[in-house]
Order: structure tokens, then sequence, then C-alpha cells
């Protein structure tokens, strides 16, 4: 069992917990809907009620993930079990019920796939209409041993978000490498990510094709770029005229762009900024205003289409969860010096697609030199972190339809 050590003459802050094994990640680079990312961030439940302590995880109901094990202070010999609190959640695909994990990975026979070692396949099964959870333990020497590590297993139901597809010719130039098989390959890979949120997206089949054009000066300034101006982006006459061009009602709107010039910088900046998007609760903060030509702020996403598809996946993915209301991770935990804080870079919603410093598991990025910032979503409840239980705060706002266009057709 884990246990606590706490540092004589110290106070209680100096207490740190002690564990044998954990769970982790079972793969390194970009996310995979069948490997989500785990939220281990504080001895703490994974729920206000209760349940596993350290390490949860989401799992779309019907589907399997796999979780890897890593024994930090256990040899490869010492025998594990996997058991689940309540097979009716969640239950263990693989090992089978009794067999140990093996740390070797498993060749594939037959119709028997390959299996990475100390891996846990998990399976929701709950057919609940809302989130079930249940602990997924790993014990030492047999299949009722003294528990060693615990996971909180939550099951989801599937939210589904219609996604309408919108390509951006600014004055005559559109989106370099523009198309229908484009955006459903890059949702693909969002669809990886929010797998763990128990959020998929499908995309509509016909595309929204935009011609905006310079009309008596402004807007579009700029032949095929969106001007970001010192005004705030929820206020900017280009980008909102983007947003406001045909919404559809019922959908998320995806508005790809052929490029941001941002000119309040000096010299102004040229796609720096990859993607920019807005919740309802956003939009309404900024009202139309019929005398200036502004169409008032709406709801959906603006995305940079450049570049390689994974770059422009985790930016896609990044924006909506800001159409469904999640904030900056930055903006209310400050990260410390040098950008380094862990919960920073991990998070999906750091404030940029590439960070300096250390290698946290999902490789170098397209932009510049430096490793590419985590997908993860917070699953866990935590009092001292701003939106710690991000995939409870999406799931609220997808309810609230916090994603469709306040002025939709």
């Amino acid at each position: 069992m884990p246990f606590d050590i706490l540092l004589a003459g110290d106070a209680a802050a100096d207490t740190f917990r002690i564990v044998p094994a954990r769970f982790a990640r079972a793969i390194r680079g970009f996310s995979q809907i069948a490997a989500p990312d785990v939220d281990d961030h504080g001895y703490t439940p994974a729920s206000p009620f209760g349940l596993a302590h350290g390490v949860a995880v989401g799992v779309l109901r019907n589907r399997t993930i796999r979780v890897k094990v890593v024994r930090d202070r256990l040899e490869d010999s010492v025998p594990l079990f996997a058991t689940s609190d309540d097979p009716s959640v969640a239950s263990i695909e693989f090992p089978p019920d009794g067999q140990a994990l093996d740390p070797n990975d498993t060749p594939a026979s037959g119709s028997d796939p390959g299996r990475a070692g100390d891996c846990v396949f998990i399976h929701g099964d709950s057919t609940a209409s809302s989130t079930a959870e249940t602990k997924v333990k790993i014990r030492h020497g047999s299949k009722t041993g003294p528990v060693v590590a615990e996971l909180a297993a939550l099951v989801f139901p599937a939210l589904l978000i219609r996604v309408q597809a919108h390509e951006v010719i600014i004055r005559g130039t559109g989106p370099a490498g523009f198309s229908l098989a484009t955006v459903q390959t890059l949702f693909d890979r969002v669809n990886d990510i929010y797998a763990q949120a128990g959020i998929q997206f499908r995309v509509n089949g016909t595309v929204l094709t935009e011609n905006l054009v310079n009309a008596g000066g402004a807007p579009f300034a700029t032949p095929g770029f969106v001007t970001l101006t010192a005004t705030s982006d929820d206020r900017n006459i280009e980008l909102q005229t983007v947003l406001n061009t045909r919404p559809a009602a019922n959908s998320l709107n995806a508005y790809f762009v052929p490029g941001y010039r941002d000119i309040a910088q000096a010299p102004p900046l040229i796609n720096s900024t990859l993607g920019i998007a807005f919740s309802r609760n956003g939009a309404n903060a900024a009202p139309p205003n019929p005398g200036t030509g502004f169409h008032g702020c709406e709801a959906g996403i603006t995305v940079l289409l450049s570049g390689n598809i994974n770059t422009v996946a985790h930016t896609a993915a990044h924006e909506i969860g800001h159409a469904l209301t999640l904030e900056h991770y930055n903006n209310k935990n400050p990260p410390g010096a040098g950008d380094s804080h862990i919960w920073g870079t991990r998070c999906l919603m750091h404030n940029f697609v590439s960070v300096r410093g250390f290698d946290i598991g999902y490789g170098a990025t397209t932009v510049g030199t430096n490793i590419s910032a985590g997908q993860l979503l917070m699953i866990k409840k935590r009092n001292k972190i701003f939106q710690s239980d991000q995939v409870n705060v999406m799931r609220r706002a997808f309810l609230n339809n916090q994603h469709r266009p306040l002025r939709g057709t």
C-alpha cells in the first residue's frame, strides 16, 4: 500500500507519499484514442464523492484503452495483477483474470494482437446515461493480494459535436492545401485527443467556401490575412467578420484561414498566431455595434491551415477547448520561472503549442525547434488549480451549447 513519510521537525506540508508502482501514459508522441494521458496531479480522489486516489483516466463507453504500470520500486520479477472493483463499469480486458502482468512485450499471434509490456487494457462497459466511475487496482502476488496502486476509471457516454468546416478566402487567397479530406484527417486526430473527455467530432459532408473581399477599405486590409490589431480579439472587426460568416446553427463552426497578420507588433508578426476561438459566454461579452460595422463577437473557432497536420490538429483541439469555455492554463495558474511548470506544459490548454525545456512525451513540434506541449485534459478537481476538472467543465458546456453560434443560420 502507499504510505506517508513526515520529515521530522517539519510541517505537514513536507509530507510525501511513496508508492511502489504507478500508472502512466502508455505511448510517446501525438495522442492516440486507445492510449490517453492520465491525470495524476495529486493524491486526491478523482471525483468529489471519493473512489480512487491518485491517477484518473477517461474511457469512452464501449472502447478499450491501455495504461502503463510503472514499477518504480518493484523488480520485473514481482508478480502484479490488475483487478476492477466493478467490471460492469470498466473491465480488465488484458491481462486475463488471474494472470500476472508481463513486463515484456507480447507478440501478436493469429487473431490475438500484440500487447505492450506492463500495460493494463481497460474496457468501458457502463451503460449509464451519465459518467460512471470505478477503481482499477494493481495487486501484489495474486488477484486478491495487497493493493500497491489504484486508478480511477471514469467511463463516459460519448457526446457528439458536429463540425461545419469553412474555407476562408480573403481577397483571392485561401488556406494552403485545404480540402474536406484534410479537415476530416485532422479531426480524426482531434478525436484522438478528446476521447479522454468522452467527446467526439463528426465533420459535416459539405464545406462552405467563404469569399471575403475588401469592402471600402475595411475589413480585410491585406489579401490572405486576418489582420489582428491592438483591439481585443472579441472586438476585432476582421476576425469577427470571419466568425459571423454563415455559421451553421447546430454545429461547431471551424473557419480555416490562410493567415494571421498581427499589426499590434512592430514589425507585424506573420502567422505567430495559430488559432483564435470563442464560446457563447465569450461572444456575449461583445455584442454587435451596427454603427461601427462590428457584427458582434461570435462563438466558433478559427485555425491557420499550414504546416504539419498534427500541429494544426493540436491547435484546433486547443481552440475547441476555448469554445467549450476552457481558459489558458497559465491565466490563473502561474507557471513559475522559465515556463517550466509541469502542469502547464502537459495541459492541452497551455498558452503555446511549443514549450522550452524538457520532453514531456509528446515529441518535437513543427513550430521552431522546441518541444511540443501536451494534450492532457484534466479530470480531477483540485481547489487550488483553476479549471482542474476540465473534462467536467467541457461536458457541462456542451450541454449548454457553448460551442454553437449565437446567430447561426
